[in-house]
């Protein structure tokens, strides 16, 4: 299990439970849709040129091309959002600079907290 260091304390709120989750969750996708993306389109092809049809395999080639700039943008997506809210500053700079300093995980519950 993974235990929290950083407190966020945005709004009078702590998140750093949510925020460790939340990363968590955006990790996996920024990291499994790329590589599915790529995957797919890969097998696609590989199907298009066992086939042998020219025209097949040149829309293969461009739905792949397609496929590889969609991965490329889903994992740089949440760094470019971040830093936009950085760059905000105020509690929108505040959520963010929390999701950067939060560990991925899910955390532990204490229970000497009511919960």
């Amino acid at each position: 299990m993974f235990t929290l260091v950083n407190s966020c304390v945005i709004g009078g709120a702590d998140l750093s439970s949510f925020m460790s989750v939340f990363k968590l969750v955006i990790t996996v996708i920024q990291y499994a849709v790329p590589v599915a993306l790529i995957l797919w389109g890969s097998i696609d092809l590989f199907k298009s040129i066992t086939t042998g049809k020219d025209e097949e395999i040149k829309k293969k080639q461009t739905l792949l091309f397609k496929k590889v700039l969609s991965a490329v943008i889903v994992f740089l997506l949440p760094w470019l959002v971040f830093s936009i809210m950085s760059i905000l500053g105020g509690s929108v700079g505040d959520f963010g600079n929390c999701y950067k300093n939060s560990d991925a995980g899910i955390p532990t519950l204490d229970n000497s907290n009511g919960y």
